[in-house]
């Protein structure tokens, strides 16, 4: 289990934070090419808010959200003359953060030479905006092979996700999560196989091994750091086939937008071979955007009778911890034994459950089956929870999460 210092410091974003700094040093996506139509787009990314445009020749540009003079949201402003105009006293911004006019100064006023807006760079590639807001130089921004094939079709997708980052990388590397939360009818008759993790020069390489129906298959997964995932294909109606799987090329980042936030963009790729696809993938939604999530709202699938595809991995990034349990008066209790060995049902402790609704003040985090016995207790200030990076156990019951 996590301190709360070490939980700090692998899901803190902000400027100046040790993982915030870290991932600074990396292109992150931030938003598809098909979003900007004609007006500025307001993102987040990395605890900063931020404006994104293509101005009337076509430069793509990232500045801070708020104007230099007033702290209006440039989100607001006018495409124009070059660059983005603030839509307050009409200060004209380019795509490198040069303030081109500043209507109402004086004349021979200089001011405008010596005041420079934060900008960031920004690059479109299969796309996909990319945007780095960390010290110069920048590195190169990697040519996957989803991004830049030019032999087939590409599909993109992108929705926020309610938790950090790191709650969301985790589950590269966790391929026990395949075969019930990515459930098909015949995810359950696999056995429990074999994971073996090794690092490699860009991440952890990822060898899933395990038996269907008498045969041996293995299954090759990348995590890339610091927040990408790569996966090998599976063929339609494969044996190992999963709700996550994909006959294509699939890429996904998980970015976060602050602390308690993620983007999830995904990319798949399909070959095309003698005018035909080999490859069924998923239908590009770029037009739509950045998809907010919402708390609790989630599709069911009646063919798998369970969540679809889509908010699988919603279901999971929002789960609160099966043994653990918050009362009213900010006491967390948790089970030693499970702790210990997390993976293992508990014989330390009692088996019966009770279940307990959560007080008003903490209701969205719904309704938990907690342990009516508990080896340890812990005091937290009060209305303080816990974080989701600090335990990731699985929700049981029904809830908003």
């Amino acid at each position: 289990m996590l301190s709360r210092e070490e939980n700090d410091l692998l899901t803190r974003v902000g400027p100046g934070t040790p993982a915030g700094e870290m991932l600074r040093r990396y292109w992150h996506p931030i938003a598809f090419i098909n979003e900007l139509k004609k007006r500025p787009l307001r993102r987040r990314l990395l605890g900063e808010d931020l404006v994104l445009f293509r101005d009337d020749r076509g430069r793509l540009g990232v500045l801070a959200l708020r104007c230099s003079h007033r702290g209006t949201s440039l989100e607001f402003g006018h495409l124009e003359d070059g660059g983005l105009r603030c839509c307050y006293h009409g200060w004209l911004y380019d795509v490198e953060g040069k303030i081109l006019e500043m209507p109402g100064e004086p004349a021979d006023s200089t001011f405008w030479q010596r005041l420079r807006h934060p900008a960031y760079q920004v690059q479109e590639l299969g796309g996909v905006i990319f945007a780095y807001l960390g010290p110069e130089p920048a590195p190169l921004l990697p040519r996957f092979d989803v991004l830049v094939r030019d032999d087939g079709v590409r599909a993109r997708r992108a929705r926020t996700v309610n938790c950090n980052f790191f709650q969301m990388i985790e589950n590269s590397v966790d391929q026990n999560h395949l075969k019930w939360l990515h459930r098909t009818a015949k995810t359950p008759t696999w056995d429990d196989g074999e994971i073996n993790p090794q690092p490699f020069e860009y991440g952890i390489l990822n060898t899933y091994t395990r038996h269907v129906a008498g045969k041996r298959y293995a299954h090759v997964n990348f995590f890339v750091l610091p927040t990408m995932n790569k996966t090998g294909n599976v063929e339609e109606g494969h044996p190992t086939e999963h709700q996550a799987s994909s006959s294509g090329e699939v890429m996904r980042w998980r970015v976060p937008i602050d602390d308690t936030h993620t983007m999830h963009f995904t990319v798949e790729f399909g070959a095309i071979v003698d005018g035909k696809p080999v490859a069924k993938i998923m239908k590009d939604e770029s037009e739509q955007g950045l998809i907010e999530s919402k708390f609790g709202v989630y599709k069911w699938d009646e063919s798998i009778n369970w969540f679809a595809r889509g908010d699988q991995a919603k279901v999971r990034s929002t789960t609160a911890p099966a043994n653990i349990w918050l009362t009213p008066t900010g006491e967390l209790f948790f089970c030693a034994a499970c702790i210990k060995s997390p993976s293992r049902r508990c014989k330390k402790v009692s088996t019966r459950w009770a279940s307990l609704e959560t007080p008003r003040r903490m209701r969205s985090f719904g309704s938990f089956r907690v342990k009516t016995y508990w080896i340890r207790r812990f005091k937290l200030p009060r209305n303080r929870l816990p974080s989701a990076a600090m335990i990731t156990l699985s929700r049981r019951g029904r809830g908003r999460g």
